[in-house]
């Protein structure tokens, strides 16, 4: 009972100050809108730059096992197994092993004569892209039926696009080669069906060669090379497998993958076979920038909403001076000071809660707005829908704004003494 009265006299003090209750809402309704859209910007942007530096970078904690010292199709064998045995830590994986050089021309260039390039061939398992992202100029990147089918398609690096189409007339786009062939030199000409050309990313960073082929691991050959392709000269005896660890930069799978295909090959007959592990990503050379800018825009978020909690607490304050005599009043009839204070205490965080709820409502369709108004981007930070995550920030923050804002009016009001109170 003592509850349903507090509440029920807070919404009558509230009704019948309607235009001071108004006021203060809408205070606390605009420091929550600017802290809501600066809170969803900073996410928006975070977001972006982690995109930007997984595309550009590698995504964090990404290492590479280089296995050697035992034939090509042993090597593949124990790195699919320790990649993917259980509890090895990782997320994803992916192998590559190198076929060779081949001298290759593109067929039918329309350039002009079709200039021919030496191109390093790799053999790479399509998930490959799972862990080193590869950002696409034209077509696509290989899948699984390309592994399985047996054709022969084969993505270009950038450094390939441009030694096989740099003529007089610059490189040739990257969309008019896809559905292309690549012939390559041999006793007779072998074609590989182009179907993408790759952008600069990690993957590319990753491998030391700017000339590059990417064609599918062929599931169905313990060595993993197309038949069609056998033969070609080239390191002999190592497999390069891609993993992302699973519990990011700090490398759950570098030490267990490892030392899993060590053991792997050696009761294989290959004890002398070495495997060793490596990061490749340069995501946490960016993380220290990603951060300052959470905290930039962390403070300019907090002082918008400290400003309007202090406008609040301000206001109940001097509510609490204009009811001095209906507080002395209520403890005269009996009213207990910690239920004044309560009374004082619901009655801000009802209005805060109400100004907060109305805040985050808002700045969801002001988000909308300015994403269909503006564009995808405001000053190069991206412009998104307020997540639901912001917006659950914003009313817990309201709720804990309307408590300290209504702490300090409540503490006064249960100070007053009843004789002072009454005599003023």
């Amino acid at each position: 009972m003592m509850w349903r009265r507090i509440l029920t006299g807070s919404l009558e003090e509230i009704r019948v100050n309607r235009l001071r209750s108004l006021v203060t809402g809408l205070c606390i309704c605009v420091a929550v809108t600017a802290f809501s859209l600066v809170m969803q910007l900073g996410q928006g942007a975070r977001q972006s730059m982690t995109e930007t530096v997984e595309l550009t970078q590698g995504r964090a904690g990404t290492w590479r096992v280089t296995a050697q010292g035992a034939p090509s199709e042993v090597l593949l064998a124990g790195s699919a197994s320790a990649a993917g045995a259980p509890g090895a830590g990782v997320r994803a994986w992916g192998r590559a092993v190198r076929v060779g050089e081949v001298k290759a021309r593109v067929r039918d260039s329309t350039s002009g004569p079709a200039p021919s390039a030496v191109l390093g061939l790799l053999a790479v398992d399509p998930s490959i892209a799972d862990v080193a992202p590869v950002p696409l100029s034209g077509g696509r990147w290989l899948t699984e039926d390309d592994a399985r089918d047996g054709a022969l398609p084969v993505v270009l690096s950038p450094g390939a696009l441009r030694s096989l189409t740099a003529t007089g007339g610059g490189v040739a786009d990257a969309s008019s080669l896809i559905g292309g062939e690549l012939l390559v030199g041999r006793p007779t000409d072998l074609r590989l069906r182009i179907v993408g050309v790759a952008a600069d990313g990690p993957l590319m960073r990753f491998q030391s060669e700017g000339d590059l082929g990417f064609v599918p691991l062929h599931s169905a050959r313990a060595d993993g090379v197309h038949p069609a392709l056998a033969g070609l000269s080239g390191p002999a005896g190592s497999v390069q497998t891609y993993l992302l660890s699973g519990d990011g930069a700090s490398g759950a799978g570098k030490d267990t993958v490892p030392a899993t295909l060590k053991r792997v090959l050696a009761s294989a007959g290959h004890p002398a076979a070495q495997a060793t592990a490596e990061r490749v990503d340069r995501a946490d050379d960016f993380a220290a920038a990603t951060r300052s800018l959470s905290t930039v825009l962390g403070v300019i978020g907090a002082v918008a909403l400290g400003v309007g909690v202090l406008g609040v607490a301000n206001v109940s304050l001097m509510s609490v001076r204009e009811r001095t005599q209906e507080f002395g009043l209520r403890s005269a009839l009996g009213a207990s000071p910690g239920v004044i204070a309560w009374l004082v205490l619901t009655e801000t965080a009802l209005v805060i809660l109400a100004g907060g709820a109305s805040g985050v409502l808002l700045a969801a369709i002001l988000s909308r707005a300015a994403g269909a108004a503006l564009g995808s981007t405001l000053g190069g930070f991206p412009l998104t829908p307020l997540s639901l995550s912001t917006a659950t920030v914003g009313l817990a923050v309201s709720a804990a704004s309307g408590l300290l804002a209504g702490l300090l009016p409540a503490l006064r009001a249960r100070r007053l003494s009843v004789v002072e109170a009454i005599r003023r």
